[in-house]
């Protein structure tokens, strides 16, 4: 039973983050065989790899073995998609609010995609250094286009931006915390230092 729950969890979760099992391999200094044999049911990891993947997958070993559901009814903090939710709901209200030129709608259309796409990254739980990036980077573009009036665009517009950036930046720092407090009690279980 833990067998089958194990091998269609791995291969569902590597799936659902988008990864090969080339590249899973090289990340655990396994044979692409290994990962292959493991999501087939053909062969089981040790203990110290299977706490590996689970680190790697950021998520709990009960949740790779098949014991505790995948996405249970109570959200880590690190799962919450509500920050970039409303910063997309502030950049979409603003869109529709606000007057502007041709060249505005095309930048605030672009910035709506950027953050529909992070949303779409967090949603599908892919790696953490990947929605860090991208959230770090929109952040980036639209406090740019809030702050730095190249684009002359109006106050209001710009307020938006600037909203909508703080929700981001919010949502960057909570995954960034919460990763260090898991690094911080894993340390803690395993008797290492901070």
């Amino acid at each position: 039973m833990v067998n089958d729950n194990f091998s269609l969890n791995l291969k569902m979760i590597r799936k659902q983050r988008l990864l090969t099992q080339q590249s899973v391999a090289e990340k655990l200094h396994v044979s692409r065989k290994t990962i292959s044999s493991w999501e087939t049911g053909h062969n089981l990891p040790d203990i110290e790899k299977l706490t590996k993947l689970a680190e790697f997958y950021e998520i709990s070993t009960d949740e790779l073995l098949g014991r505790k559901r995948l996405h249970s009814k109570q959200p880590r903090s690190e799962d919450s998609t509500l920050l970039i939710t409303v910063a997309l709901t502030i950049l979409l209200t603003g869109r529709l609010i606000v007057a502007m030129s041709t060249n505005t709608i095309v930048l605030i259309d672009i910035l709506i995609g950027v953050v529909l796409c992070i949303l779409i990254l967090e949603k599908k739980k892919v790696l953490r250094s990947i929605r860090l990036a991208s959230l770090f980077l929109s952040f980036c573009f639209s406090c740019s286009v809030g702050l730095i009036n190249v684009f002359s665009i109006s106050f209001s517009l710009r307020v938006v931006c600037l909203l909508s950036s703080a929700m981001l930046f919010s949502q960057f720092f909570f995954i960034l915390k919460f990763s260090r407090s898991l690094k911080i009690k894993y340390l803690m279980h395993k008797g290492g230092r901070v």
